[in-house]
């Protein structure tokens, strides 16, 4: 079905989020979707363009389209309005139930709507909802790991907003606390040193995070 527009119990254990991950192209992926529109920005900022084809791509950086003559054309992604396409029934019934603040319906939804898309691109739009459920549900060791697979996917992604980043409040609970010195130990992945520090502040390990 055509829509336009763009699981898991909380119990789930970061590893668990991980292991599924790595099986989304698996025998039960779905097919590729067909004929995008992308509605682009003019250049001159004023009013709006359409383009059909094949999203290839599409980051914090550039929109990559396949004409259907099969020619690939580049666009910036600051140009890029909106996107239609072809969503799984999963997707949509995840969106709907974020959009009515049903987190936990929206996580079980887009986690299986992740675990049988095939574009990359549409993988990464589903893990920065996923990010904001577990943030919206209270899981912060679930939300770390969903947002730095996005992030790793992407170092320009434009959802870095769903980064779950804490910066008052009680201190964390003991397992939180550990995930977050975790993270701020690992130089080679900066994103993660910032939410770990950002989950410190409010413990003894404040000076370390600062």
């Amino acid at each position: 079905m055509k829509n336009k527009s763009e699981v898991v119990p909380g119990t789930w254990t970061v590893t668990a989020i991980l292991l599924l991950m790595a099986t989304v192209n698996g025998v039960d992926s779905l097919p590729a979707s067909a004929a995008d529109r992308v509605f682009l920005r003019s250049p001159s900022g004023f009013g709006e363009s359409r383009v059909v084809g094949d999203v290839e791509e599409f980051t914090g950086d550039d929109l990559v389209l396949r004409h259907p003559s099969g020619r690939l054309q580049r666009f910036k992604s600051e140009r890029v309005l909106r996107i239609e396409s072809d969503w799984s029934a999963p997707h949509q019934l995840a969106r709907a139930s974020f959009h009515r603040r049903k987190y936990q319906d929206a996580l079980v939804n887009y986690l299986k709507a992740w675990r049988i898309e095939k574009r990359k691109w549409v993988q990464r739009q589903q893990l920065a909802k996923i990010t904001w459920c577990y943030r919206n549900l209270g899981q912060l060791g679930q939300s770390s790991a969903s947002f730095l697979a996005l992030y790793r996917s992407d170092a320009t992604t434009f959802h870095f907003s769903a980064i779950p980043l804490i910066w008052s409040g009680r201190p964390p609970d003991v397992s939180v606390e550990m995930r977050a010195a975790t993270l701020l130990e690992d130089a080679k992945q900066p994103a993660g040193q910032l939410i770990g520090a950002s989950w410190l502040l409010t413990t003894a390990k404040r000076p370390q995070a600062l």
